[in-house]
């Protein structure tokens, strides 16, 4: 079973991802601030069906611009070779702004993330001004090109901010561009690899489930370049 480890998951669209992920199979690694978890630290009680499935690991604010201090002394990878699938929902606020992206970073420096990973840059709420929103897209562009030069694929959905009401929608549009990765190819250079290629390229990520869930029926394996 894949593991997602997701940053930054205090707020409802956190929530609502962690479930989603885990309806698609994946276990998950929740990063969240401690002393800001008054959401993450819920979630073991309005869904206890997912005990066993999520490791809860927390970051000092007093560490956020220290993403080495993050990574060492939060557990974050504690089990962990490499990070296949990375979500970041984003907060765009005070002190929290681009630490989450930061870290990222850090994760690609240290040959966590590799051209085998996905990772997909969220929001975590729509309750931003449209200056940060800009900055925010830049530096998301700047890391993208950074890690895509790596081969990592990188999904870019900050424009998706989830209003109340709306976190399932977006929850499931950021666990669909996770799926993607699962129709990566190396060569087009078979009908299946075909198909993958089209889906990879074509298909909405709200749909991506059931693409995977017909590949896993068909017994389809993945090809992805190394």
């Amino acid at each position: 079973m894949s593991t997602v480890v997701i940053i930054n998951t205090n707020s409802p669209l956190g929530l609502a991802t962690i479930r989603s992920a885990c309806r698609q199979g994946l276990d998950v690694v929740s990063l969240s601030v401690k002393g800001h978890a008054e959401h993450i630290g819920r979630l073991p009680y309005t869904n206890p069906e997912l005990d066993g499935r999520v490791r809860y690991v927390y970051a000092d604010e007093a560490d956020l611009q220290d993403p080495a201090a993050v990574v060492e002394r939060s557990g974050l990878l504690d089990g962990l070779a490499t990070v296949e699938l990375l979500v970041t929902l984003n907060a765009t606020e005070d002190v929290f702004e681009k630490w989450d992206l930061v870290l990222v970073e850090e994760l690609f420096r240290r040959q966590v993330l590799t051209a085998r990973s996905a990772v997909v840059v969220g929001r975590s709420s729509d309750k931003t001004i449209y200056t940060t929103n800009g900055a925010l897209e830049r530096y998301v562009e700047r890391v993208a090109q950074k890690l895509s030069a790596g081969g990592v694929y990188v999904g870019n959905l900050v424009q998706l901010g989830a209003m109340a009401g709306d976190e399932d929608y977006v929850a499931e549009s950021i666990t669909g561009e996770l799926l993607r990765n699962d129709f990566r190819v190396a060569k087009v250079d078979s009908v299946a690899a075909l198909l993958s290629y089209l889906v990879f390229y074509l298909l909405p990520g709200l749909m991506l489930g059931y693409a995977v869930d017909a590949k896993r029926y068909l017994g389809g394996s993945k090809s992805k370049s190394d």
